[in-house]
């Protein structure tokens, strides 16, 4: 098949540079792994961004070549003429330029879910719009997303076809590890006995990390403090979608500056909370980071977001044998052997100290974790579903959509009740009464 991959504008100017198979938004992973695996398959591929493919059929595209290196393309959309395009981005489509196509939304989130305030007006109905029209089949991460998907979609946008909603979860990357602990922890100027939490992705708004930043400023102030945690960022410069929680995040910061430094440059490197000095300085040294760490940071709020989440952090962790300490909830840690995570068993305080000390004391817990993590590792490389779903693509034909019949949200459209229509997805449910 030829398969056209799209991308936001801000990751597509990265991708040109020649920085594979990495943007700084972690759903792009997704899409990584799709154009590896189909170009081992014999797929051709090609990149372009989803402004390019909104605003007609002439626009510059990017050949992918073998481990991912792009070039420009001589050949427009017109001229590729691909069999199959895919966004991880449903609305993407509304503005269908390859009518002939297949289309493949791939969901690393359920948005409506994770993110209901942005899913207002026009978005939603963008999204509903392209899946009831122009969609012919969705990939989720896991069968959680799938229930919660076919749900929706069939209520919303009249989708019944749920064997075309298929469950092809991300990977963790290969496992490798490129600086050796030692080494690492003499770069973080690490004393033996100090045990190295590191929060490896962005402080988002359904994190339960505040909360946890608050138990482990508690058990920091402790005496004998053997606790330090790094966080390798905040957020990327274009995400402005979570900043009144990080707000809270700087201030908790600010509150007890005496606690917070660079253990790597400075100031304070004696600091129990290292603070990296910008998202692209904490992507570029999280290897670092990692080499040196006892535990990744994996804390969510209790609810239905975390319920259906595949969370790449911990996709992170796994490949870097990393161990983990988390709260319950999620599926991928849910799935985790005896051993690899360290439940933490609430977000309030008392538990959050409790835990923190117990993993000071216990000498061999990080030994037997890296054990349990390689295991996991392998585990989740052999549930690889990319190459079955891209046959199953190239297989099965267009979907057809049944325009007789009226979706849920088409009659919400045409009654006095418009105002429902421009709320988001979960709210619209509730003020149905459904």
């Amino acid at each position: 098949m030829k398969i056209l991959i799209l991308f936001d504008d801000f990751s597509l100017e990265v991708l040109k540079t020649g920085a594979l198979p990495q943007t700084s938004m972690s759903h792009d992973q997704n899409l990584f792994q799709l154009a590896s695996v189909g170009l081992e398959a014999g797929h051709k591929i090609n990149f372009t961004s989803i402004a390019n493919y909104a605003n007609g059929p002439n626009f510059e595209l990017l050949d992918v070549k073998p481990r991912l290196k792009v070039g420009t393309s001589q050949n427009t959309l017109a001229g590729l003429k691909p069999d199959l395009v895919v966004c991880n981005h449903p609305q993407a489509f509304v503005s269908d330029h390859a009518p002939y196509a297949k289309k493949l939304a791939i969901h690393p989130a359920l948005y409506f879910i994770e993110m209901p305030y942005l899913m207002e007006g026009d978005q939603t109905r963008a999204q509903l719009i392209s899946v009831r029209h122009h969609i012919d089949f969705i990939a989720v991460q896991n069968d959680r997303m799938k229930e919660i998907a076919s749900t929706f979609y069939g209520w919303l946008a009249g989708w019944r076809e749920p064997d075309r909603i298929l469950v092809n979860p991300l990977l963790p990357p290969a496992q490798t590890l490129e600086i050796a602990r030692d080494e690492a922890r003499k770069v973080m100027k690490l004393r033996p006995e100090q045990v190295l939490i590191t929060n490896g992705g962005g402080i988002w708004r359904w994190t339960g990390f505040n909360d946890f930043l608050r138990g482990f400023i508690m058990a920091a102030r402790r005496k004998d403090n053997k606790l330090v945690l790094a966080l390798s960022g905040f957020k990327q410069r274009e995400n402005a979608d979570h900043s009144d929680y990080i707000a809270e995040t700087r201030k908790i910061l600010e509150d007890n500056a005496d606690l917070v430094g660079n253990r790597r440059t400075g100031p304070n490197t004696d600091c129990c909370i290292h603070v990296e000095n910008s998202w692209e300085e904490g992507a570029k040294n999280l290897k670092l980071l990692y080499a040196a760490s006892d535990f990744g940071l994996n804390v969510n709020q209790d609810g239905f977001e975390n319920w259906q989440a595949h969370r790449v952090r911990c996709l992170d962790y796994i490949s870097q044998n990393l161990p983990i300490l988390s709260t319950r909830g999620d599926g991928l840690t849910a799935s985790a052997p005896s051993g690899a995570v360290t439940f933490i068993p609430s977000l309030e305080p008392d538990d959050i100290v409790e835990t923190l000390l117990d993993i000071t004391k216990e000498s061999k817990l990080r030994s037997r974790a890296v054990e349990k993590s390689h295991i996991w590792h392998e585990r989740l490389k052999a549930s690889s579903a990319t190459a079955d779903l891209l046959n199953f693509i190239e297989k099965t034909p267009r979907r057809k959509i049944d325009l007789n019949r009226i979706t849920l949200l088409e009659a919400i459209w045409k009654t006095e009740k418009k105002d429902i229509a421009d709320r988001s997805l979960p709210r619209i449910a509730k003020a149905l009464g459904l």
